[in-house]
């Protein structure tokens, strides 16, 4: 718990093999764990772009359409809404921190 370069390193590397989240053994580990894992602000606001673009859609009495070249249908919206909901937990948690 000591050596954060180290935890970092586990932890980003964690994010690229697809994880969005882990445990902290050590309060100071809290704020690497939330930089590793925040979505970045590209992917907030494809985030925001891709629900957006689905309301759109249902609005019209669709729920498959095309986004970016790909086919979105309610799982890739879902996938959307929790990038949107992990940036404003670990927002939050940073608010009440500062």
């Amino acid at each position: 718990y000591a050596d954060l370069d180290a935890f970092r390193v586990r932890i980003e590397r964690a994010r690229r093999l697809g994880f969005d989240g882990g445990f902290c053994v050590h309060p100071r580990q809290v704020a690497v764990m939330n930089q590793a894992f925040a979505p970045t602000p590209a992917e907030v606001a494809r985030a925001q772009a891709l629900v957006a673009a689905f309301e759109a859609q249902q609005a019209q009495g669709r729920a498959a359409f095309a986004f970016e070249g790909r086919m979105v249908d309610r799982p890739v919206v879902d996938q959307a809404h929790a990038v949107l909901a992990r940036a404003a937990r670990i927002a939050q948690r940073g608010a009440r921190s500062g």
